[in-house]
């Protein structure tokens, strides 16, 4: 019984990434709705299994490897033809569109979602309860998994 408690919150985390896909998907607002309630009562019981710094952090980390998990494994399901297998008279005039919208996705993921991941740990670092060594550590540890979250989510 005590196995399945301590894995029930990362069944959750699950459970609301797939919600957050299907919402993603266009299926409506009511998988938003059950995405932030199984997100939500997976932080809780992160809480309760681990504390409330390392809770977090285990929030975090378990929802960014599930989405990048989720996000492979439908990439890998949607059997898209690769560009090289088009024949040369089909192939696309190059333009700056595709790499315009890279480069603005490229500055939203990494330096403007660093500097609100770094803001927010920092003020983590005042914060969390403990000592200050340990609210160091544990601001430490969130800063790449809040900023690879956040980066999933954009």
């Amino acid at each position: 019984m005590s196995a399945l408690v301590d894995a029930l919150p990362a069944v959750l985390n699950a459970a609301a990434i797939v919600c957050l896909w299907r919402a993603w998907r266009g299926r409506g607002w009511p998988w938003v709705v059950a995405s932030v309630a199984g997100g939500s009562a997976a932080l809780l019981l992160w809480w309760q299994l681990a504390g409330a710094e390392f809770g977090s952090i285990y929030a975090l980390g378990t929802t960014a490897l599930g989405a990048w998990a989720w996000i492979a494994a439908t990439a890998t399901r949607a059997g898209a033809s690769p560009a090289g297998d088009r024949p040369p008279w089909r192939a696309a005039a190059p333009s700056a569109g595709p790499l315009l919208r890279g480069l603005g996705t490229a500055v939203l993921v990494g330096p403007i979602a660093l500097a609100a991941v770094v803001v927010a740990c920092l003020h983590g670092v005042y914060w969390l309860p403990g000592d200050a060594a340990a609210r160091w550590v544990a601001a430490a540890f969130a800063l790449p998994l809040l900023w690879a979250a956040v980066a999933t989510i954009v």
